[in-house]
């Protein structure tokens, strides 16, 4: 954590020691909001740089790190559907694929 981070933490834990319960639920509600508009932006960046059609990879957790290739089905807002070489198909958050060479 950088100073400037540090800092604005101090300032805001300050700011919730000062508030009634029902503000502090308020700023939660209201930070969990934020956060979410973040990660939709940034899942709808991701999936603007890819294409029906194009060859892309991930790294999958559930296999242990092993890298599935596959071209592009569909895009949707939050996901991605591949159909992987040897067949299957897997829907994937864009944010997790690069494109293959």
């Amino acid at each position: 954590m950088t100073k400037d981070q540090d800092s604005r933490l101090e300032c805001l834990e300050i700011a919730l020691r000062g508030m009634r319960s029902e503000d502090v639920k308020l700023a939660v509600a209201v930070c969990r909001k934020a956060i979410r508009n973040l990660q939709d932006e940034a899942q709808g960046i991701a999936s603007s740089q890819f294409r029906v059609g194009q060859a892309v990879q991930f790294q999958s957790k559930k296999r242990f790190g092993q890298v599935i290739k596959g071209k592009i089905e569909s895009i949707n807002t939050k996901s991605v559907s591949l159909a992987v070489e040897g067949g299957g198909r897997w829907r994937v958050s864009p944010s997790l694929l690069t494109a293959c060479n």
